[in-house]
């Protein structure tokens, strides 16, 4: 069944239940008032029936009528039937003291005295007009629950069709890839609002952003390829010359072993890259110790405090921090680096270097995958960009900026704990 027809259904069964709900709470109140009148009635019969024995030589003289109504009476003396005016039905068996309903049927049973003795007075009281009244109400109402019913169904189906013309639109679209793979087809939006507007434009954002992310995936696994394939053909190159003794053997091995390391690096940043911003563990990270650890080790300048802990991955955060140390002493030799830690306002971790820094049309692009700022083909292109992600995984970001006179300050910045 359609997604249109079971709406369609849905609101046809709301409609035919408020309609039955509706005509039902009308006939109780409809039954009600009938038996309110019919009980009024029996009051009345029972009395004027009293008044008229009170007056009566005999039991058979008094008549079982009452402003038109057959009143089915019969007068007991115990158990034992002494009069029984018009066929009192049998299947109503002893009624109760006062009146009450048996189907159909109003009964009553009222005690009295007559000439010294005790008797009981029962009566029932039906009417042909109620029963059939009734029964017309009831007709009345199945009947125009079906009708309403049917009509709201048509009316739903037309106004649902137009409803969900943008789901269809949709599933149109969705078709139209899973068969061609294109992700470049987004769904007609058109005016308007509402929830399947808000989920047309919701899809259209999805698909620009899965378009973004093959894109970008099929562009990354180029780039990778290309990348892996230097240090493959140089250890290929290395094997060559050795076969034809060019190179000795400890030469050989010196650039494979060169080669390996480069092709472990760059598969490490490749894995660093591949996570998408996700963290494997998240725990306390002493920044400082990761900040002046590292720069002592790459002979650089620690500035800041003796400790100061944020929330995260410290391997990838000492790794973030060595590729920064390396590429300041890739693209600035000699010059001075400078690792300083802040806690305040938020943690912040900053790399300053005094090399000969970057043009402005340099900075906007730092940080994507094997972009090499300058006219140099050393690196992998890969640094900064790792540098990048893990900030992203730690729910932070990274600025570049120009030092005066010369140089360039990479700062990352962490969330406030």
């Amino acid at each position: 069944m359609t997604l249109r027809a079971r709406v369609a259904l849905l609101m046809a069964l709301g409609i035919a239940l408020a309609v039955l709900l509706q005509g039902g709470l009308g006939y109780l109140a409809f039954r009600r008032l009938v038996l309110h009148d019919m009980t009024a009635d029996l009051n009345g019969f029972t009395g004027q029936t009293l008044r008229n024995l009170q007056a009566a030589t005999s039991l058979a003289s008094v008549q079982a009528s009452y402003e038109g109504y057959v009143v089915h009476a019969r007068i007991l003396e115990g158990n034992t039937v002494v009069h029984d005016f018009t066929g009192y039905p049998d299947r109503l068996g002893t009624p109760a003291a006062g009146p009450q309903t048996i189907g159909p049927w109003q009964v009553t049973r009222v005690a009295f005295i007559w000439h010294g003795q005790s008797y009981v007075l029962e009566a029932a009281l039906t009417s042909p007009e109620f029963t059939s009244s009734l029964h017309n109400y009831r007709q009345t109402v199945y009947f125009t629950a079906v009708l309403v019913t049917l009509l709201g169904a048509a009316v739903a189906y037309a106004l649902s069709g137009y409803a969900l013309r943008p789901l269809r639109a949709l599933t149109r679209v969705s078709s139209r890839i899973a068969t061609s793979g294109s992700l470049h087809e987004p769904v007609p939006v058109g005016g308007g609002s509402g929830e399947l507007h808000d989920l047309a434009v919701s899809f259209n954002r999805m698909l620009a952003r899965l378009g973004e992310f093959r894109d970008r995936e099929a562009r990354f696994t180029r780039q990778a390829a290309h990348e892996l394939r230097t240090p493959l053909t140089a250890m290929g190159l290395a094997l060559d010359a050795a076969r034809s003794g060019y190179t000795t053997p400890d030469e050989t091995l010196d650039i494979l072993e060169h080669e390996v390391r480069a092709t472990q690096h760059l598969t490490a940043s490749l894995l660093i890259l591949a996570r998408e911003g996700r963290l494997a563990q998240r725990e306390a990270v002493d920044l400082a110790e990761v900040a002046s650890t590292g720069a002592e080790a790459a002979g650089a300048t620690y500035r800041g405090p003796a400790h100061a802990m944020v929330q995260g991955d410290g391997t990838l955060l000492r790794r973030a921090l060595q590729n920064l140390l390396e590429n300041a002493a890739r693209y600035a030799p000699g010059a001075p680096v400078t690792v300083t830690v802040k806690t305040a306002p938020a943690p912040t971790l900053k790399v300053e270097d005094g090399g000969p820094g970057l043009p402005d049309s340099a900075l906007r692009y730092l940080g994507e995958e094997f972009y090499r700022a300058g006219t140099t083909l050393t690196g992998t292109g890969l640094g900064l960009s790792v540098v990048k992600h893990v900030m992203q995984a730690h729910q932070g970001s990274v600025t570049f900026t120009h030092v005066v006179p010369h140089g360039l300050q990479v700062t990352l910045h962490f969330p406030d704990t």
